[in-house]
């Protein structure tokens, strides 16, 4: 319930936005696996709202999980320093701070 409220909340911050990106992606990899996934990016000034959808289609992965879409969500606030990962199957989110996200770039190099 928590998850849906905030996904709620800040999503109505980008409710506006000043750009709006659709996508779609098909995957084949010749019978052992198939995908589908459908985003929407809205982009308001330092804040964004990510939605992606993504369905398992064909081959073995969609044995496993019969189809099943599985829906992540990505919210940004650039002016506070946050991005959150939302899981709306599993009701749960994870935050993280820009500072903990500069560290995990510069710790690939």
């Amino acid at each position: 319930m928590v998850v849906l409220m905030l996904v709620f909340l800040l999503a109505g911050a980008v409710s506006h936005a000043d750009v709006i990106v659709k996508s779609k992606s098909i995957v084949d990899m010749g019978g052992m696996m198939s995908s589908q996934s459908d985003g929407v990016d809205n982009i308001k000034g330092d804040k964004s709202y990510n939605s992606m959808t993504t369905r398992m289609t064909g081959g073995m992965a969609a044995m496993f999980n019969k189809g099943k879409p599985k829906e992540m969500v990505t919210i940004t606030r650039l002016d506070k320093g946050l991005f959150w990962n939302l899981d709306p199957e599993r009701k749960s989110y994870k935050e993280t701070t820009l500072e903990e996200m500069k560290k995990q770039f510069a710790d690939v190099k």
